[in-house]
């Protein structure tokens, strides 16, 4: 059982690449040699991760035919479109994107305005703060398109509800095989967070963030989501551990007080 997607747990673990139930579908967009290098970088990457070679794993060029947790490769104008569209970034079409609110101090500008996502990451990568960072998201409807830029995205599968979709997408087959074997050194692979990163060839950075839902994988009981949540946000977990025991206690007092009432009854009988 986990909660995705989460960028941190696939650099840090491997799952759900490896260790999850329904094996691994990695899809190539095309058959070039340029996305078959970027496909096979990612998966050695993964499979040092996991300490083992990932071995349930079906391997597709075109079209989505297995199920499972899937690791999409492509150029952006070779990847599916309905993969595209169900990205926390659709990119290729318009589509709505997402934009950062912000609240603007000078007293002759307005209350608040729109700065696009991409030029906030860029700014990231140009070592400028993210002003959008933790602050509320609109969407707006304009096209993307990734110039430089490779892009790593997770989601909900769209064709597969809850499986992961992983997302590895550039302009070009050649900038995605150049930008694939980037993303797996270090300095770019340990900085993986959210569901969303984005990164160039040229600067030491990485950009990240936590754009579309969350969802849950696999099953587990109340006591192992209890232990999960309260390990990977602390918050929640005492949330829910002060709701159960409030919960509790309040089951305890009613039974309590039926069970005084039942013996006063008694003693007056």
């Amino acid at each position: 059982f986990a909660e995705q997607p989460d960028l941190n747990l696939l650099a840090g673990t491997a799952f759900p690449a490896a260790g999850s139930d329904g094996g691994l579908v990695l899809n190539y967009a095309a058959g070039d040699s340029d996305t078959a290098i970027a496909g096979w970088t990612l998966l050695a990457k993964l499979a040092q991760v996991a300490g083992r070679p990932i071995l349930d794993l079906a391997v597709e060029v075109g079209g989505r035919k297995n199920r499972g947790n899937l690791l999409a490769i492509g150029a952006v104008d070779a990847i599916d479109e309905g993969l595209l569209a169900a990205a926390p970034i659709p990119l290729g079409q318009p589509n709505n994107v997402p934009y950062g609110l912000v609240q603007v101090e000078t007293p002759s500008a307005p209350a608040s305005g729109g700065i696009p996502l991409f030029g906030n990451l860029l700014a990231s990568l140009a070592g400028r703060p993210d002003t959008t960072r933790n602050l509320a998201v609109q969407r707006i409807l304009q096209t993307n398109d990734l110039g430089e830029i490779g892009l790593l995205q997770a989601f909900e599968r769209p064709d597969n509800p809850g499986r992961t979709a992983i997302l590895l997408t550039a302009r070009t087959p050649q900038q995605l095989s150049q930008l694939a074997g980037r993303l797996v050194t270090p300095p770019y692979w340990t900085q993986l967070r959210g569901d969303v990163a984005l990164w160039t060839t040229e600067l030491d950075s990485i950009a990240t963030r936590q754009i579309g839902p969350r969802f849950a994988i696999g099953k587990a009981g109340i006591s192992r989501r209890v232990t999960y949540f309260a390990a990977v946000d602390p918050l929640r977990g005492l949330i829910i551990v002060a709701s159960l025991f409030a919960a509790l206690s309040l089951i305890t007092w009613i039974l309590v007080k039926h069970i005084h009432r039942r013996r006063l009854h008694t003693d007056d009988l």
